[in-house]
């Protein structure tokens, strides 16, 4: 079972998953990654252990950089950070040190837009790990096999359950292993495409 649910639903979704007996009838869930942010891990219970997701972040992931990140954001909001809340920080991080690259000259523009896309979070890297820009302006990452586990304490930090990181697919490309030309000639995923073989 694939499933893709945010907040309230998230957690509701795979407590009913559970009660209505579906791990053992359809087999282990996997969901993206909402589905099982921290944001709403911290509230659920035993429901949410086992479920698979792949993601470019998780609170779990075991590097200098996250557990200081984890650390110094539960020691501030007394809660374990997301997604949500590292992606802003990248993007600070991001716009910070393109700004330095013109030495704080950002008046113009088009200029500060072509230094973020320079903009290399390799060392330190990001608490997700490194990080680049392809020419579309999309990210290069490590992107992670996660699992819910009880775990109580990481990084001296609480929560009921974590992403633990089962494995890292390193520097992924918004193109995965496609030859982005031939990609970008394709027509957009929509209802008709690709034609749905169960639909007449």
């Amino acid at each position: 079972m694939f499933a893709l649910a945010v907040g309230a639903t998230a957690m509701n979704f795979v407590k009913q998953y559970k009660e209505a007996g579906m791990w053992e009838k359809a087999g282990p869930m996997m969901g993206y990654q909402p589905t099982t942010d921290e944001f709403v891990l911290q509230n659920m219970g035993d429901e949410a252990i086992g479920v698979i997701s792949a993601h470019f972040y998780s609170a779990a992931l075991e590097t200098p950089e996250n557990e200081r990140f984890v650390k110094s954001f539960a020691e501030r909001y007394k809660k374990v950070p997301g997604y949500f809340a590292e992606s802003c920080y990248v993007a600070l991080r991001v716009v910070k040190e393109g700004a330095e690259m013109l030495d704080g000259k950002v008046d113009d523009r088009d200029a500060f837009l072509k230094a973020m896309k320079k903009v290399e979070l390799q060392n330190p890297p990001a608490p997700r790990g490194p990080i680049k820009f392809d020419e579309y302006n999309n990210p290069i990452q490590n992107i992670h096999i996660r699992k819910v586990e009880k775990l109580g304490k990481k990084f001296g930090v609480s929560c009921n359950c974590w992403n633990t990181v089962i494995d890292t697919i390193p520097m992924v490309s918004q193109f995965w292993k496609y030859d982005p030309k031939a990609y970008l000639k394709e027509p957009a995923y929509s209802r008709d495409y690709p034609p749905c073989r169960f639909c007449s």
